[in-house]
């Protein structure tokens, strides 16, 4: 097991008048007597103790930084509520600053290629926030994800081909009063199922005034007026 043993003594100190020199190495002979108060405390103790590294100073600061990050955002799936909701309010952020990445069709679209990035995102970035998955490995990625998502969403845009393939076709359900019973079977509809998105697109209920139904590549119904 690791663990980071620190001395501190204040810069007026008499007995180390040139503190300076313990941080810069040029005095290391003054950390022999506590290395060794150290190492025979813990030996009498029964354990075996092997000095690794001296640290300087500012590598002492990272160190106590660390110390304060973890305390803060917790390590492993052991987390008290500060740390679970520190991780929670940072996982906010971030999700915040990658669905800019993504774009504005991430959850406004609602397609196949949308509903990939909100359920992949959800359930990676959970991880991070139970301590199940490193943080940094989590964000990336996600990250990566994101990219994706833009990446396809880009040759969608540039590609009607290419979108069709990723993102499928409309289906037309309904034309001219007569239900298209085949390609409502295709859709994986029953004709209720239709006349609620008719009621929800068109407002009404009165096929005659109904030109078209359409199954659009979301999956949502929409009726055009004659």
């Amino acid at each position: 097991m690791r663990d980071e043993s620190m001395v501190g003594v204040t810069d007026t100190l008499q007995l180390f008048p040139d503190f300076k020199a313990l941080q810069t190495g040029k005095a290391k002979g003054h950390l022999n007597q506590p290395e060794y108060i150290f190492k025979n405390y813990d030996q009498q103790a029964g354990k075996l103790i092997r000095v690794t590294a001296r640290l300087s100073a500012k590598q002492a600061q990272n160190l106590l930084r660390m110390e304060i990050l973890v305390k803060l955002f917790g390590e492993g799936e052991k987390l008290s509520v500060l740390q679970m909701s520190s991780r929670g309010a940072l996982m906010f952020l971030i999700m915040l600053v990658l669905i800019r990445i993504s774009g504005r069709r991430s959850f406004g679209m609602r397609t196949a290629l949308d509903n990939i990035i909100a359920v992949s995102l959800g359930a990676i970035m959970s991880r991070a926030v139970v301590g199940a998955s490193p943080l940094i490995p989590v964000v990336v990625c996600c990250l990566v994800i994101v990219l994706l998502h833009r990446a396809v969403g880009r040759l969608i845009a540039a590609s009607k081909k290419f979108g069709r393939v990723v993102e499928g076709e409309k289906i037309l359900l309904f034309e001219d009063g007569v239900f298209l019973k085949e390609h409502m079977k295709r859709a994986l509809i029953c004709e209720e199922d239709l006349m609620q998105g008719v009621r929800k697109s068109a407002l009404t209920e009165d096929m005659e005034k109904i030109k078209k139904v359409y199954m659009e590549r979301n999956g949502e119904i929409s009726a055009i007026r004659k």
